[in-house]
């Protein structure tokens, strides 16, 4: 997940001079990072080098990433980015405040630098606080910051320590129990998981804002069920106060707290009482409307979705123009993205949202883009 201000803002494409499409893309906090072809990009914000070029210099458009790396897979964090190869070997780079790189060091790394160990992943999620990755036969491995449990251990303890002084892993340690997953999400102090066979929803970690699903107020150190069971997920995605996910029938669902209309109802069940008061539901509950979506992503409070046509939808936080309609206004009701466009993955991003068209070009929107369509020209 998943970072200038403009009054009106729609989709902008972003242009490449190489032929080869991108095929993959994902938002941080303030960049977002794309595969053109297996060669990994990045632009936006750099001041903890997670674009990967050596450099901690910001660019508006994408820049390739040092050492020629060739990724299958790219997923941009807080500040910092991390990848998989066509071996499963993974690499991350850009902040490590809190062990999210994996590298056995507590430093921050400016080029892509291998995760320690010699477990082989399939997928990976990173956050601010940390990272989880996944095997290819879905067991569930986390590290970084273990302060609120969200190593999945049972317990607060780490073998090391982050450069803030809290309980760190700074390389791969294993989720305990014995559930296969297919899907894992890092982000901010929460952790997310799809279960292979029954497509439950695990969540552990700080459920300060509720993100965790399951109404419980004390952190989660082992992954808790989500909706008692009686809901399957086919996504998955955390933000700054609450969690979205989709359902096996298409249905978006939202948890946690709500500030900007990221739970996407008029009226949260509860008031949570917490740094400040926030209407929240602190258990997965429809979204308004009848959207039926593919996929959701969330970053601070703005979620955005896909239908199975490509349309892709927005709400939540909007002040900046990331609901992509036209206006900059909060949302709790779904609204459609402007433009003729079609989707066919979205990466959303603190302040901008970007989204893969059907032909592999970029559309961006937000607070770092003009506020009507235009071709942005990249190198």
């Amino acid at each position: 997940m998943p970072v200038q201000r403009f009054l009106f803002v729609l989709p902008i494409l972003l242009l490449t001079t190489s032929c080869a499409a991108h095929r993959s893309i994902s938002g941080g906090n303030g960049h977002f990072c794309a595969l053109r072809g297996d060669a990994p990009y990045c632009w936006g914000q750099n001041g903890k080098g997670q674009f990967g070029t050596g450099t901690t210099t910001a660019s508006a458009v994408p820049v390739r990433a040092a050492g020629k790396l060739k990724l299958q897979t790219i997923r941009a964090g807080a500040e910092s980015t991390c990848g998989i190869d066509s071996k499963g070997a993974s690499y991350c780079w850009g902040d490590n405040a809190n062990g999210q790189l994996g590298s056995g060091s507590p430093k921050d790394a400016s080029v892509p630098t291998p995760v320690a160990g010699s477990v082989v992943f399939a997928k990976i999620s990173t956050g601010s606080t940390g990272t989880c990755a996944l095997t290819a036969d879905g067991q569930a491995y986390c590290w970084g910051d273990n302060g609120n449990g969200q190593l999945g251990q049972g317990n607060y303890d780490a073998p090391g320590k982050c450069l803030n002084g809290r309980p760190c892993a700074l390389e791969p340690i294993a989720v305990k129990g014995d559930r296969k997953y297919r899907k894992i999400e890092a982000n901010g102090g929460v952790r997310c998981a799809i279960t292979v066979d029954t497509q439950e929803l695990y969540c552990w970690g700080d459920p300060q804002f509720r993100q965790v699903g399951t109404g419980d107020t004390g952190p989660q150190q082992l992954p808790v069920l989500v909706g008692g069971g009686k809901l399957a997920f086919t996504s998955v995605a955390i933000g700054a106060l609450a969690a979205c996910g989709v359902a096996s029938d298409g249905k978006p669902y939202c948890w946690g707290s709500q500030k900007w209309g990221e739970l996407g109802v008029s009226k949260p069940a509860q008031t949570c009482h917490l740094s400040e008061d926030y209407a929240c539901n602190p258990t997965p509950v429809p979204v308004d409307g009848n959207l039926n979506l593919m996929g959701v992503d969330l970053e601070r409070g703005t979620v955005c979705g896909l239908d199975s046509k490509g349309q892709a939808y927005c709400w939540g936080f909007g002040e900046r123009g990331q609901l992509g309609n036209g206006v900059n206004l909060n949302s709790y009701k779904p609204v459609a993205v402007s433009g003729s466009v079609r989707f066919r993955e979205l990466a959303v991003g603190s302040g901008d949202v970007c989204g893969l068209s059907w032909v592999g070009k970029i559309y961006c929107w937000g607070q770092s883009y003009t506020n009507v369509p235009a071709a942005l020209k990249l190198k």
